[in-house]
Parts: structure tokens; sequence; C-alpha cells
């Protein structure tokens, strides 16, 4: 019975109430670690929760006015004589000094409270479906609560650099490109890196190239493809790394002796490649955290693709701008909890349709926090779409792209240009392409998998 075990300490939970209306530094002292709905006590519960607003709002927080907030909020029809028990409250305390240690037992009693009712949800015989859900949602708030000082001295800081100035960096996640990768050592955990495109440009295509460098080098790869079936990413991989053209994989328009025999090989080498796909519309933030965490836990996860952003489901906003803001906040906390980098696909307004430009932060559709949330944005520009068929020398742009890191929070920005090989959906190194026309002095950069 779940009745049976309860673990709180209402005394505790009055001591507190009745401290933050009469110092005024308490609830400060106390805010991130205690909330509303750690208190067992419905009543105490409801005033915190008061109290939790009249803070975020700078409302002073006292005897009178709490009783005033809690009248506004029509408490007074749950609660009776909601004045004359908040002042008894106050009658409890004996010092406001040891606020933060009771506020931290309440906290442990929550979470003892909270993982009873985890272990009899699972005792329990309703629906399975709906009790996993359940279970998810009460092991991420038992997960979330972790004692925590907010402040570190400088000096322990410092000294904490001092100690491993000396051993070598750790490299991140390497893309495959040495001029990006060389900015700061590739892809860190808990970085999001967002790369935008406008449609037909080849940004899923540059994605797709990216997981196979990363999964060639070890590390493991999911993508969840909100847009494409796994079966068509797939295509594009095998592809670009057998070097038949995908239009010829894709109809099944073969021949014999050299394409198949290159796909054959291409798949034998390429076969324990360690990259998960995820399929399925409608997917929110949420079901993304899921899958992420099922990887992960099954040591399946070290970076994480979702093609793309705009295709995720929102949560009900007033405009479009906040639910994209919502969903960019929501995978940049995915990927500090998971330590992984991210990497998000997003489109581009119609700005550079229009002026033909190349693409800036302010072109990516419904921004909202995304530049913000993001510690790397690039883009990926191709003049040929932009209707500038040739360039400075007279060459055909088409079989050219550029890759614009526009935002490197721990590193700089920079312009990379690639070559296109559009039947293969691959991106080469830009002195590979034969110019259509007369050839220009090229740049001599190396790829690893490009």
């Amino acid at each position: 019975m779940a009745s049976e075990y309860f673990d709180y300490n209402t005394e505790l939970e009055t001591i507190i109430i009745g401290s933050v209306l009469i110092e005024y530094t308490a609830f400060a002292r106390i805010k991130g670690l205690v909330e509303h709905g750690m208190f067992y006590n419905q009543f105490f519960s409801d005033v915190f929760g008061v109290m939790e607003q009249m803070f975020e709002r700078s409302i002073p927080i006292d005897l009178a006015t709490v009783t005033q907030e809690c009248y506004n909020k029509k408490l007074n029809e749950k609660h009776e004589l909601i004045g004359y028990n908040l002042s008894l409250t106050t009658n409890m305390v004996g010092s406001t000094g040891h606020i933060e240690y009771h506020s931290l037992v309440i906290r442990e009693l929550y979470l003892k409270r909270l993982l009873h009712e985890i272990k009899n949800s699972i005792d329990s015989d309703n629906d399975t479906l709906s009790e996993v859900t359940l279970i998810e949602e009460k092991l991420k708030k038992a997960r979330e609560i972790k004692a925590s000082n907010d402040w570190e001295s400088f000096k322990d800081i410092i000294m904490n650099i001092r100690v491993n100035i000396e051993t070598p960096k750790e490299d991140g996640i390497y893309f495959g490109i040495p001029l990006f990768d060389n900015i700061a050592g590739g892809l860190q955990p808990a970085e999001v890196c967002v790369i935008g495109a406008r449609p037909s440009v080849g940004k899923t295509a540059f994605a797709c190239q990216v997981a196979i460098s990363v999964a060639s080098a070890g590390h493991k790869v999911g993508i969840i493809s909100l847009e494409m079936s796994n079966t068509k990413l797939a295509t594009r991989i095998l592809s670009q790394i057998s070097g038949v053209e995908y239009w010829k994989i894709d109809r099944r328009i073969l021949d014999k002796d050299v394409e198949l025999e290159k796909i054959n090989e291409s798949i034998e080498s390429n076969y324990n490649l360690p990259i998960f796909f995820s399929e399925k519309t409608g997917v929110t933030v949420q079901d993304i955290r899921a899958k992420s965490f099922k990887a992960k836990h099954n040591k399946n996860l070290d970076i994480l693709f979702i093609d793309y952003l705009g295709l995720i489901e929102p949560e009900k906003s007033n405009n479009r701008e906040q639910e994209i803001s919502k969903i960019s906040r929501g995978v940049k906390l995915l990927a500090m909890e998971l330590n992984i980098p991210i990497v998000i696909l997003a489109q581009l307004n119609r700005g550079t349709e229009v002026s033909k430009s190349k693409p800036t932060l302010a072109n990516l559709r419904d921004s909202g926090s995304i530049e913000q949330d993001a510690d790397i944005v690039m883009f990926i520009h191709s003049d040929f779409k932009a209707g500038i068929l040739t360039d400075s020398n007279g060459v055909s742009t088409e079989h050219q792209r550029e890759v614009i890191v526009a935002k490197y929070r721990n590193g700089y920005t920079k312009n990379i240009e690639l070559g296109w090989l559009g039947d293969r959906m691959k991106f080469v190194p830009k002195d590979s392409i034969i110019p259509t026309i007369e050839p220009k002095e090229q740049s001599t950069h190396e790829f690893e998998v490009f």
C-alpha cells in the first residue's frame, strides 16, 4: 500500500515558512535548495509557491504581503484562516540561522517520498505505458534533486585551473574538416552546434557525412530524423561512402559489374559503423529526451544529430518565436544533461533568397534564442542556389559550397570553401572539383574523411 510509508517533518516545514515571513533575506538564502512541491503539508506547499512568484516579481515577502497575495490567488477558497495560520508559523521560529539546513532536510525527505512513489508505481496494475511515462518523470525529478553550493571562490577556481593546466586537454569529437576541427579541437561535451541552410543546399547531406566521419573514429552516433525515413538517410550515406550516384541506388538502376561491386565493398567495410537511426514525426523535445536517455543508458550515444529544428513539435505558446525558443533551450539542457554534443539542423528564412547574400545569424528562421543557446552556429551557403551562377573568374558555382562558421563560443569564426558533388550528395575538397570554364587558384587544405 502506498500509504504505509511516508517521510515528512511538518515542524521543520512550519519553521521554514515562519522564517521567510520574518527574515527578509531568508527566501533568497534557500532559493534553489527547496521548492514548493517538496513540502508535504499542502497549505505550506501552496504558500511557498506564492512566495516563489512574489520573489520572481520582486514583491517584498512578509506576513502582511504574503497573506494578501494568498487572498489574491484565492487560496482562501482552499484553506481557512490563512492570516491566522501564517502568524502561527512565526511563533515557531527561534532563529533563522539554520534555515538552509532545514531546507536540505525537507529536500531529502521529499526525495525519499518520491522514490517510494516510484516503487509503488512499478508495483501497480495500471496501464503499463502510462506508468512508464510517469516513472520517467519522477526519475527526472529525483536526478535533479541535489544539494549544491551556488558560489565558488576565485582562489578555488584558479587553483583548479593551475592543477590541470599542464595536463593536455582531451580533444573533442572531430567533424572531419581540419579547418573547422582545428578551431577548438572538435565538438566538446554539452555543446550545441546549429547547422543552418536554405532547402536543397545540402545540410542533411553534410550532417550525414559528418556522422560517417565521427562514427569512423569510433564514436557512437545517434540520428533522429523528423523529415525522412531511416532508409533514405542510409541510402544517402551509402552513396557517399561508395561513390555511386544516389539516384541509382534509390531507383535500383545499377551496373552489376562495377557499381554493385562498389556497394558490396562499401557495405562490407562499413557494416559495423556505430550509427543508430530513429525516424518519427510529431516528436517533442521530451520524446527526443526519452530516446536519448535510452540510447545513453545502453552506451550507444556519444553525439546526437537532429534533423531538423523546425519539425520538433512545440509546447503551445503565443507565437512561433516563443515556441522555437523553448525548443532550442530544451535541446541545450538535454546536451548538458547527457554531457554530449548535439548537432541540430535548421532552416533559414527567405531573407537570403531576396538579397542573394550570404546568411547571417539573423537569417535563422523564427530565430528566437537559437543563436543564444547554441555554442556553434554554422551555415552552408551556395552562390548557385542563390542565383549567382558564376564566380568572379567566370567559373560555374554549381559545384561550390561555403561553410560559414558564424558563431563559435569557445573559438573563432571563419569561412571554409568546399566542393559539392550533387549526384552523390557529398562534400569534397574544393580543389578536387574540375572547373567548367577556367580554373582559379585553389586552397590546399586537406580532408580526413571528407
